[in-house]
């Protein structure tokens, strides 16, 4: 077994979307290079992410998990203590979804996107709140992950985090997608012409209405279809309503 023992955080499992595959993908992938220990602190879904990895989860006391609930958009975090998990300690938490915990071990944590703090109006109230303990985070963080130089860029402009702690890591389709039969989907979703493809959550901040506004203003694609590939989201229904106007 490796050295590295690594708490990763689990919890975007209990949803869908991009960070949730993110997060599939790490567990698949990591699994087999360093000892994992899998952390979740939500309140529910425990029973669904622990099926959906087969692994046993590593979870805080149900007082500080009700805690962290209740006082996290006040900018509060909880002060879990990331132990217990034999037969050695962890080396490094892996914040997988933007926050951490309180720890006394190094922490690693990932920022998709900051378009929280650059467009907060895309977002629902919850996931503002949270926007408050990103500076604290960022700061205890020993490296902060992100997928582009924009964020990157924006990592430094927005919270101050010194370049020397960024690593920009690009993101990559699964290989589960090439396996698809791309004639059987084409048929099966009416996509008889040239297309052009939007994939992600349907929701505001992907900025949708927009896309769909400026492609029926495009007189070159005349001739194409846009499709628009994610689950239902915050704000779908504004997304919905663009396409049927």
């Amino acid at each position: 077994m490796a050295e590295i023992k690594v708490f990763l955080d689990v919890q975007p499992l209990v949803s869908t979307g991009g960070i949730a595959t993110y997060t599939r993908a790490l567990v698949a992938n990591l699994d087999e290079r360093v000892e994992l220990v899998y952390y979740f602190a939500a309140l529910r879904g425990a029973g669904k992410v622990r099926k959906a990895i087969g692994k046993k989860l590593w979870m805080p006391s149900l007082a500080d998990r009700i805690f962290e609930r209740l006082f996290r958009g006040a900018g509060v975090r909880s002060r879990t203590r990331l132990t217990g998990a034999r037969p050695r300690s962890p080396t490094v938490f892996h914040g997988t979804n933007y926050l951490t915990p309180r720890s006394s071990i190094p922490t690693v944590v990932t920022l998709h996107d900051l378009s929280v703090l650059r467009h907060p109006a895309f977002h629902p109230a919850e996931v503002q709140s949270q926007a408050y303990l990103l500076p604290e985070i960022v700061q205890e963080a020993r490296v902060v992950v992100v997928p582009s130089p924009a964020t990157a860029r924006d990592a430094e402009a927005l919270l101050g985090v010194p370049a020397a702690k960024i690593r920009v890591i690009p993101l990559a389709p699964t290989p589960a997608l090439l396996a698809f039969d791309r004639s059987y989907v084409k048929r099966r979703f009416g996509i008889e012409r040239p297309y052009v493809l939007a994939v992600g959550a349907l929701e505001p901040r992907k900025n949708l209405p927009r896309l769909i506004q400026a492609f029926r203003a495009c007189e070159a694609a005349r001739d194409h279809l846009l499709v628009l590939a994610g689950p239902r989201a915050w704000g779908t229904a504004e997304v919905e309503a663009a396409a049927s106007s």
